[in-house]
């Protein structure tokens, strides 16, 4: 029979000193109230994401195995669904607001709903995906939830373009770059995970410059990277 059976640690490609930072952090009980994550679209930030939910959801004693990925704590993380996860982004402030509210203030009445204790674990996580697509007045909203101190709430930014966040955001975030990586570990790890044949998975590693995200858009349309082959 084969194992399901997911190893422990980060199950992102590359991102040496990212997982580091963040690992020592959580071993050493030093978490930061805010971490950003940024990196140009197509890096593969999601799959960071998800290692770092699972990271902090984790519920083994050992935090030397966490992420262990076997855990409901990391596997709800995974899977979004942990009650202690609070999701945001301009998309779903827009969708959620009143008849008659504005983005500005659907924006703040979610960030006011993101104070409540945790419920499961030992920290509740709010997660803002496309933070640097927040307009001033609602990065000015979150910087006044950042400032109030607890130890028991982690903020996540995400962000394409971290230069697009406010100074006063940006300073209180623990940065996490997530950047490309070597090609040849891009194309191993293409022929391995997604059965790419080695001519397809270098010329998918070349043409996405080394960023996971873009490979794996790459790998998955295969009319498109054909034409691309043919014109460089």
């Amino acid at each position: 029979m084969i194992s399901t059976e997911v190893a422990p640690g980060f199950l992102t490609l590359g991102q040496t000193t990212a997982r580091a930072v963040a690992t020592r952090a959580s071993q050493r009980q030093r978490l930061g109230r805010t971490f950003l994550v940024f990196g140009p679209a197509g890096a593969g930030k999601g799959a960071f994401v998800e290692d770092l939910l699972a990271l902090l959801l984790c519920t083994d004693v050992d935090r030397a195995a966490r992420p262990c990925n076997a855990c409901a704590g990391c596997r709800s993380a995974r899977s979004r669904t942990h009650p202690d996860l609070v999701i945001g982004s301009p998309e779903i402030w827009r969708d959620a607001r009143s008849t008659g509210e504005s983005l500005v203030a659907a924006a703040r009445r979610w960030l006011g709903g993101t104070a409540g204790a945790p419920i499961a674990g030992e920290r509740r996580v709010i997660l803002i995906e496309g933070a640097d697509r927040a307009g001033e007045q609602i990065q000015n909203a979150l910087l006044k939830a950042l400032e109030e101190p607890s130890d028991r709430h982690v903020f996540i930014l995400v962000a394409d373009e971290p230069n697009r966040l406010l100074d006063t955001v940006r300073s209180r975030c623990q940065p996490l770059r997530i950047g490309p990586v070597p090609r040849a570990v891009l194309s191993s790890w293409l022929m391995d995970h997604q059965l790419l044949p080695k001519e397809q998975a270098d010329a998918v590693a070349r043409i996405s410059a080394g960023f996971v995200g873009r490979a794996l858009a790459f790998s998955r349309q295969h009319e498109r990277l054909e034409w691309r082959r043919r014109v460089q």
